[in-house]
């Protein structure tokens, strides 16, 4: 493809942005291989990829032009715009751009990238049916269109268009950080083997890679692979021994292998490195506790904070922590002062609920967890907060209605259907209990306890003592062993004689 047909009309301001982003530290741009403390907090997250580098402070405004030929380079600049302006003016400049050129292929799949919906993903996709108008020989640069296609499906959920168009990409110009991607939807869909498989791909193309390396490690210890997470931990650690995210997974598959102080030597070396970065520390502070890190945590989080206010994760998780710790004012205090920043974060109004729970204001932690409830209808905790309020409000009637509406929602979730069986039989609607019960013991098929509740619901409230008597054979053979359930069998037992 030719710059013929690209113009200035009207876009001279647009060019010169452009050639001041291109002048502005284009080199800048790193992958998270960099050995940088806080560059691979959210593990799985892929570098755009970065062309060669050249001299752009020399560039001419044709000369700026040419390089939106390049499909790549178009991509990086486009990132880098993305970092420096907000989100409607790199769309403003890329569509002047194309106002100018309104046939220029790559162009109009950068305008289509800037809009962040499933119309211009569409249009994306329809663009590199045509190859962006390049010749077919142009592998490398067609795959970095469809590297950066898959990449936007992954981040609007289109995971299985994702894979595809990684797949594409792969084809073409089989990179380390495509199959990185390519690991990261798999992990979004919940496939850990595959997206171990491609990790491990992409750390064959680029060993050095610490975010995959990360990525590798999370996994692993989901998978409770411990010794398999120990090895990759420790490499990464040579690799990137000032990483504070590479200290932190060193530490947290200590803590899992049961070596609990080097964990903690670990999680306190991390948080050196992390200095008073917020995202670093919030996730180092989350991992400390669950080693009983409280202390170290608390006054880290507590320093942290007095310096980034605003930092929602370092509010979640101070806030948290003060709950936990019988500290309910002070965690008001935070969640309330994030709020103002970050009012659609439903974990700050659930953590504002269980602070005013925590300091009998119950009526005030009804309205926070129904607005918990409101942001994130999938979170059943949230739900249970609620139902329990309302119960120390004296409202049983609506708290059985949350508690139901919860099951509903949640019919595979034992909890769920558990708390909806205990309220009904408080309010003793036993024949729906039993009903609920029943479902308990299909979805816990060996916990003796829902056996004996339901052979109480059954024999005792029901006055259906020949349905009793199975579940309680079941309790027993299920190790039940409280001795009031077990003279109860026996009795029934005598009964039946």
């Amino acid at each position: 493809m030719t710059t013929k047909g690209l113009t200035t009309g009207g876009c001279g301001i647009c060019w010169a942005l452009l050639l001041a982003v291109l002048a502005g530290r284009l080199s800048g741009l790193r992958s998270l291989a960099a050995d940088d403390p806080a560059a691979a907090v959210r593990p799985g997250a892929v570098p755009a990829a970065v062309p060669p580098a050249q001299d752009p402070a020399r560039l001419s405004s044709d000369e700026a032009r040419s390089l939106l030929t390049d499909v790549r380079l178009g991509l990086a600049l486009q990132d880098r715009l993305a970092g420096t302006l907000p989100p409607e003016g790199v769309e403003r400049i890329f569509a002047q751009l194309l106002a100018a050129s309104p046939d220029h292929k790559i162009l109009r799949f950068l305008r289509a990238r800037t809009l962040r919906s499933q119309a211009a993903v569409g249009e994306m996709r329809a663009l590199l049916g045509e190859r962006l108008g390049l010749a077919p020989t142009e592998r490398v640069q067609i795959g970095a269109g469809w590297f950066a296609l898959a990449r936007r499906e992954a981040e609007l959920g289109l995971l299985d268009q994702a894979l595809q168009s990684s797949g594409f990409a792969l084809r073409l110009d089989p990179r380390a950080e495509t199959y990185a991607l390519l690991g990261w939807i798999f992990q979004r869909k919940g496939d850990g083997p595959r997206a171990l498989s491609a990790y491990s791909g992409a750390l064959k193309l680029d060993p050095r890679a610490i975010s995959t390396r990360l990525a590798t490690t999370d996994l692993l210890l989901r998978a409770g692979k411990v010794e398999q997470a120990l090895r990759v931990a420790k490499d990464t650690l040579l690799l990137a021994p000032r990483s504070a995210v590479a200290q932190l997974y060193w530490g947290t598959a200590l803590a899992l292998s049961g070596s609990v102080e080097d964990a903690r030597r670990a999680y306190q070396r991390s948080l050196r490195l992390a200095g008073h970065d917020p995202a670093s520390v919030a996730a180092v502070s989350a991992a400390l506790r669950r080693i009983d890190g409280q202390r170290l945590a608390l006054d880290t989080l507590r320093k942290t904070h007095a310096l980034h206010r605003d930092h929602r994760e370092v509010a979640v998780q101070l806030a948290s922590l003060l709950v936990e710790i019988g500290r309910p004012d002070e965690a008001l205090q935070v969640a309330e002062s994030a709020l103002a920043a970050h009012e659609d974060d439903p974990r700050l109004w659930f953590l504002r609920g269980m602070a005013e729970d925590a300091g009998d204001a119950a009526r005030a932690a009804v309205t926070s967890y129904q607005r918990a409830g409101k942001l994130d209808p999938e979170r059943s905790d949230y739900r249970f907060a609620l139902a329990a309020s309302l119960r120390r409000l004296g409202d049983a009637k609506q708290a059985l209605l949350v508690y139901k509406q919860t099951a509903q929602r949640f019919p595979a979730d034992r909890r769920a259907r558990e708390l909806f069986a205990r309220a009904l039989i408080e309010q003793q609607q036993y024949t729906e209990a039993a009903v609920e019960l029943e479902e308990v013991t299909r979805l816990a098929p060996t916990d003796p306890d829902p056996c004996y509740l339901l052979a109480v619901v059954r024999g005792i409230h029901l006055g259906q003592l020949h349905e009793a008597r199975p579940w309680m054979e079941r309790y027993a053979q299920l190790g039940g062993k409280e001795n009031a359930a077990l003279d109860w069998l026996f009795q029934l037992r005598r009964e039946s004689r």
